[in-house]
C-alpha cells in the first residue's frame, strides 16, 4: 500500500454526493480501510458536503467544490474546498448543549459536533479566497 491521491471538482449539489462516496471508497480500498470505519467516514463526509452545498453558496447554482483525498497506510484525509464566504465551522458553528432535551436546544451545530467527535482530526483554513476543511481519519 503506497500513498493515495485523488482530486475531483463537483458542482455544490447534494445529488452529486454519490460521486464523492465512490471516490472515498476507492481511496479507502487502496489504503486498507477497515469496513467498520467506512460508514463513519461516509457520515462525516456527507455532513460536511451537504452543509457546504446548502450554506457556502447561499442557493447559487454555480458553486463548485474541490475535493482532495489523500492517504497513506492507516490514514485517510478528505479535504473539501469552496469559494464561498469565509466560514470556519470548527470555531464559528455553535456548540450544542447536549444535556438539554431536543425541544429546549437551539437548532444548528449538531452536524459540526458530529464531525468533531467522529474524526481523528478536523482542520480549517482560509487559503487563496477559499475555505478548506480537512477531515482526518486514522485506523
Amino acid at each position: 500500500m503506497g500513498d493515495t491521491r485523488y482530486e475531483l471538482v463537483l458542482p455544490a449539489r447534494v445529488e452529486r454526493l454519490a460521486e464523492l462516496f465512490d471516490l472515498v471508497g476507492v481511496a479507502g480500498g487502496e489504503l486498507g480501510l477497515p469496513d467498520d470505519r467506512r460508514g463513519v467516514i461516509d457520515l462525516v463526509v456527507e455532513e460536511a458536503f451537504v452543509n457546504l452545498c446548502r450554506h457556502a453558496y447561499h442557493g447559487r447554482e454555480d458553486g463548485m467544490v474541490g475535493v482532495l483525498i489523500t492517504g497513506a497506510a492507516g490514514e485517510l484525509v478528505v479535504e473539501l474546498r469552496d469559494s464561498g464566504p469565509a466560514f470556519n465551522p470548527i470555531a464559528e458553528a455553535p456548540r450544542p448543549d447536549l444535556t438539554l432535551g431536543v425541544e429546549a436546544r437551539k437548532p444548528g451545530g449538531l452536524g459540526v459536533e458530529l464531525m468533531r467527535r467522529m474524526t481523528d482530526e478536523l482542520r480549517y483554513q482560509r487559503t487563496d479566497g477559499r475555505n478548506v476543511l480537512a477531515m482526518i481519519f486514522r485506523w
